[in-house]
């Protein structure tokens, strides 16, 4: 899928729908901002050394890239974007490794993880980080 496509399906979604699904609770946005910082330093791009994490969370990007990108497009759907655009970003995710996402499909991944359940801060759970404390352990 062209850069151009991807647009266009993002283009026809009110914008108030696609950063809904880029948030997460507000009560996670300290713990956001510490992965994010802790994992890449914000670095949408970033390439883990020992292994296939990728993105600014670091997913691991040969666990996660397939059903991630389900993910994302159940919540863009959620949040207003019509089925078949959700469709055409899901297979334009696929694709390419995680870094490669686009930003806000990055943060809309994020809170897809962090939203599917009350433990999912726990896919970066890191023993003595202080990124644990704020994730309140809803």
């Amino acid at each position: 899928m062209s850069a151009a496509v991807l647009a266009a399906a993002i283009a026809l979604t009110p914008m108030s729908a696609v950063t809904a699904a880029a948030e997460v609770p507000q009560t996670l946005h300290s713990f956001q901002h510490c992965v994010a910082q802790r994992e890449s330093h914000g670095n949408y791009l970033a390439k883990g050394d020992q292994s296939s994490a990728r993105g600014k969370y670091q997913f691991l990007d040969r666990a996660w890239r397939h059903g991630l990108s389900y993910m994302v497009s159940a919540r863009l759907v959620k949040f207003g974007m019509s089925s078949a655009n959700a469709h055409m970003i899901r297979v334009h995710l696929q694709a390419k490794s995680i870094d490669r996402w686009e930003p806000v499909l990055q943060e809309i991944a994020f809170a897809a993880v962090i939203s599917a359940s009350p433990r999912g801060w726990r896919h970066w759970y890191i023993s003595g980080s202080k990124c644990n404390a704020l994730a309140g352990k809803r």
